[in-house]
């Protein structure tokens, strides 16, 4: 079982929801229900994310943690990992893919390495290997959250701004983000205040999906990380948003 569901009903739930059975929502699915089994029953819980594919809707699939209500935090370390963990006192349980568990699933490492193109990866087998591993591939963690992370950021006073004509939040500047040069579209030809009603193109520095590249084992932690985020993952480089307890 993943959470509520078998692990055919999770594949339906999971392709309705993110538009294919992803192997990383699959794999994300027993990551959670892990979690969630270590949590006291009836705790308010909030989560984070260390990577934004796939696993972030895993978390808003199984639990009641989602980006707009802001008890999902994706903040990309570039691990495989999440964190859920109780909402006042930061205390909870972080579950990752333990790379040194698998020998046994090679379809799981190919995937997961990127040792093969995806359209050279034999799809059949992968989803076959993650529902026999389930949570045999998981490590678990007892993590308690840096305070600083722990409570939701205050938008403050909203105003309208003097550029578009759009309410946002005054601490942002004297203008909006997206009128001090933030924004991801090209132009907005014609733009008349407090009104959008001309097509927008996405700037090229915003294409959308990019690749991770190439995947390897971090040498500090071990865990498995893309190779363009340095010779060592992000949480090594003092990125990490967790204390792990006595």
């Amino acid at each position: 079982m993943i959470g509520p569901y078998s692990f055919k009903e999770y594949m339906q739930v999971v392709e309705s929801f993110h538009g294919s059975t992803a192997p990383g929502l699959l794999a994300g699915g027993f990551m959670v229900d892990l979690a969630m089994k270590r949590m006291p029953e009836g705790a308010l819980l909030n989560a984070i994310c260390e990577t934004q594919a796939c696993l972030p809707d895993a978390i808003q699939l199984l639990t009641p943690c989602t980006v707009g209500n802001s008890r999902l935090k994706i903040i990309n370390l570039g691990r495989f990992a999440l964190s859920l963990y109780e909402k006042d006192n930061g205390e909870g349980f972080r579950v990752f893919f333990d790379s040194g568990r698998l020998e046994s699933w090679p379809g799981i490492a190919t995937w997961l390495f990127k040792l093969k193109p995806k359209a050279e990866q034999n799809q059949e087998r992968l989803l076959a290997e993650i529902r026999e591993a389930g949570q045999r591939l998981c490590g678990v963690q007892p993590i308690r959250v840096d305070p600083k992370h722990l409570h939701k950021k205050n938008k403050g006073r909203i105003s309208s701004c003097i550029q578009c004509g759009e309410p946002y939040p005054l601490q942002d500047g004297p203008i909006c983000l997206a009128c001090q040069g933030e924004t991801p579209y090209v132009s907005i030809p014609g733009r008349q205040p407090g009104r959008s009603t001309h097509l927008v193109l996405v700037k090229p520095q915003h294409p959308g999906k990019t690749s991770r590249g190439l995947v390897s084992n971090c040498s500090m932690c071990g865990e498995p990380y893309p190779e363009s985020d340095g010779p060592v993952c992000r949480a090594c480089q003092g990125e990490s948003v967790k204390v792990i307890r006595d």
